[in-house]
């Protein structure tokens, strides 16, 4: 059974879509489709284009981005609004990545953890510090909240986490070992095995 690699990443204001469309094709990754949904059971499903995901997010409908790539069997994104914030789930089935089936950084899967924050210093870079915590994980559940602690106490299922915020409580990091990533001017936290 393969299962679902989460990347959350809460933003202070919308990712310019040309900077979405420039990254998704550096890595070969085309969008399917754009969908505006009412809530999470899907009602009021309407198609709409890359253009109009801003109006409505802000007007508290759900985007569903679906995605294509080649050598990943299913991914897409999630965008909603929370509160003032804009809450992005990238999502890769991980069918045919095994060594992503894992509740750790590895050394077997360690390149695609460094490829996924070379890709958060781009967006955060291009849209110049819109992101304010990442967290990355297997089957998560991100929790919204204004307060950084909250987040990291109340989420669960979280491998790694991208923050900003360099004085995070010593005690909500001694489960996870700090590195640091070129271009990335921000704090990375991973899981300690």
């Amino acid at each position: 059974m393969t299962v679902v690699l989460d990347i959350n990443i809460l933003c202070n204001k919308m990712v310019e879509n040309e900077n979405v469309k420039t990254l998704l094709c550096n890595y070969g990754v085309c969008i399917e489709s754009v969908i505006s949904l009412a809530n999470w059971m899907w009602e009021g499903e309407q198609k709409i284009e890359l253009d109009q995901i801003e109006k409505e997010v802000d007007s508290n409908r759900i985007i569903a981005i679906q995605l294509k790539k080649p050598s990943i069997k299913d991914l897409g994104v999630y965008i909603e609004k929370c509160g003032e914030h804009y809450l992005y789930n990238l999502w890769i089935n991980t069918a045919g990545h095994e060594m992503l089936d894992c509740n750790s950084v590895t050394t077997k899967n360690s390149s695609f953890y460094e490829m996924i924050y070379e890709a958060i210093a781009e967006i955060d870079n291009k849209d110049s510090g819109c992101i304010k915590i990442v967290g990355i994980g297997l089957e998560t559940d991100f929790y919204f909240d204004k307060d950084i602690r909250s987040v990291m106490e109340k989420s669960r299922n979280i491998v790694s986490w991208i923050m900003r915020d360099r004085k995070t409580d010593s005690d909500l990091k001694k489960s996870y070992t700090e590195k640091s990533v070129g271009g990335l001017d921000m704090v990375i936290l991973e899981k300690r095995c």
